[in-house]
C-alpha cells in the first residue's frame, strides 16, 4: 500500500502546472505572427500569381509591367501608375481609386465593369474591344485613345475628354456624356441610343451612321460634325449648335430642334418627318429634297433656306420668317403657313393646294400659284 506525503503532492502539483504552462505558451507562439509565413507584397504577389483580388495599389508604380490577364478585380489602384503597362485582357472588374495613370497603356479586351476611377488618364491608351459598363469616371481623359469596339454602356463619363479619340463602333448607349468634350473625336457607326449628352462638344466630331436614336444632345455643341446618314430620330437638339454641321441624308424624325442654331447645315435629303424646329434658326440651312412632312417650323428663321423640292406635307410655318427662302417645286399640300413673312420668297413650281395662309404676309412671295 502506497502513502502520498504532502510533500510529494506538492511536487506533483508543480510538475503538473509547469506542464500545462508550458503547453499554453507554446500554443501561443505556434500561432503568434512571428511564426505566420511572412506576407507577400501586393506587387509581389501580382507578379507571382497573376492575382490580386482586393488588394491595395494605391500609389503603387506599375509602370511598363507585363499585366496580361492579370486578375485585380476590386483593388485600390488611387494614384497608380500603370503607364505604358500590358494590361490585354486583364479582369479589372470594380476597381476603385482617383487620379490612376494608364497612359500609353494596352488594355485591348479587358474588363472594367463597374470600375470607379474619377480623374483616370487613358490618353493614348488602347482600350480596343474593352468592357467599361456601368463604370463610373467622371472627369476621366481618353485624349487620342483607342476605344474601337468597346462597350461603355450605362457609362458614366460626364466631363471627360475624348478629343481626337477613335471611337468607331463603339457601344455608348446610355451613356452619361454630359459636359464632354468629344471635339474631332471618331463616333463612325457608334451606338448611342437613350445616351445623355448634355452641353457636349462634338465640334468637327464624325459621326457618319452614329445612332442617336432618344438620345438627349440639350445645347451641345455639333459645329462642323459630319453626320450623314446619323440617326437622330426621336432625339432632343433643343438649343443645340448646329452650324455647318453635316447631317445629309440623316434620320431626325419626330426629333426636338427647338431653338437650334442650324446656320447653314447642311440637310439634304434628310429624313425629319414631324420633327420640331419652333424658334430655331435655319439660315442658309440646305433642305433640298428633305422629307418634311408634318414637320414645325414654328416662329422659326428662314432665311436664304434652301427647300427645294422638300416634302413639306401638312407641315406647319405658322408666324416663320421666309426672307430670300427657296420652296421651288417644294410639297407644301396642306401646309400651314398662317403668319408667315414672305420677302422675296421663291414658291415656283410648288404644290400648295389646301394650304393655309391667314394673316400671312404674301408680298414677297414669287411663283405663288396657289389652286383656287
Amino acid at each position: 500500500m502506497r502513502f502520498t506525503t504532502v510533500a510529494n503532492r506538492t511536487a506533483i502539483q508543480r510538475v503538473t502546472i509547469g506542464s500545462a504552462i508550458a503547453l499554453v505558451m507554446g500554443a501561443i507562439g505556434a500561432a503568434s505572427p512571428a511564426a505566420a509565413a511572412p506576407k507577400v507584397p501586393p506587387i509581389e504577389q501580382l507578379q507571382t500569381t497573376r492575382a490580386c483580388v482586393e488588394c491595395d495599389l494605391s500609389g503603387a508604380d506599375l509602370t511598363g509591367l507585363d499585366l496580361r490577364g492579370v486578375d485585380l478585380r476590386r483593388a485600390n489602384l488611387s494614384e497608380a501608375l500603370l503607364n505604358g503597362a500590358n494590361l490585354r485582357g486583364a479582369k479589372l472588374d470594380g476597381i476603385a481609386g482617383q487620379a490612376a495613370q494608364f497612359k500609353a497603356a494596352d488594355l485591348s479586351g479587358a474588363t472594367l465593369t463597374d470600375a470607379r476611377m474619377r480623374g483616370a488618364k487613358f490618353q493614348r491608351a488602347n482600350l480596343t474591344e474593352a468592357v467599361l459598363d456601368k463604370a463610373r469616371l467622371r472627369d476621366a481623359n481618353f485624349k487620342w485613345a483607342t476605344l474601337t469596339r468597346a462597350s461603355l454602356v450605362q457609362t458614366l463619363v460626364a466631363a471627360g475628354q475624348f478629343k481626337e479619340a477613335n471611337l468607331e463602333n463603339a457601344d455608348l448607349r446610355f451613356a452619361q456624356l454630359d459636359g464632354a468634350d468629344l471635339s474631332d473625336a471618331n463616333l463612325r457607326s457608334a451606338k448611342a441610343a437613350r445616351s445623355t449628352a448634355i452641353g457636349t462638344t462634338f465640334l468637327g466630331t464624325t459621326l457618319v451612321s452614329a445612332d442617336f436614336t432618344g438620345a438627349n444632345l440639350t445645347q451641345a455643341k455639333l459645329g462642323g460634325a459630319d453626320g450623314y446618314q446619323a440617326n437622330f430620330s426621336n432625339a432632343i437638339l433643343m438649343r443645340a449648335g448646329l452650324r455647318q454641321t453635316n447631317l445629309e441624308e440623316a434620320n431626325l424624325s419626330s426629333a426636338k430642334v427647338m431653338g437650334a442654331r442650324a446656320i447653314e447645315t447642311r440637310l439634304v435629303g434628310a429624313i425629319a418627318t414631324g420633327a420640331d424646329f419652333t424658334g430655331a434658326d435655319l439660315t442658309g440651312a440646305n433642305f433640298r429634297r428633305a422629307a418634311l412632312s408634318l414637320a414645325v417650323f414654328r416662329q422659326a428663321k428662314l432665311i436664304g433656306t434652301n427647300l427645294r423640292q422638300a416634302k413639306m406635307g401638312g407641315a406647319v410655318l405658322q408666324g416663320a420668317t421666309l426672307t430670300n427662302a427657296n420652296f421651288d417645286r417644294a410639297y407644301l399640300v396642306q401646309a400651314d403657313l398662317r403668319g408667315i413673312i414672305t420677302r422675296n420668297t421663291n414658291f415656283t413650281g410648288a404644290t400648295l393646294d389646301g394650304t393655309v395662309t391667314g394673316g400671312a404676309d404674301l408680298s414677297g412671295a414669287i411663283g405663288w400659284a396657289k389652286p383656287d
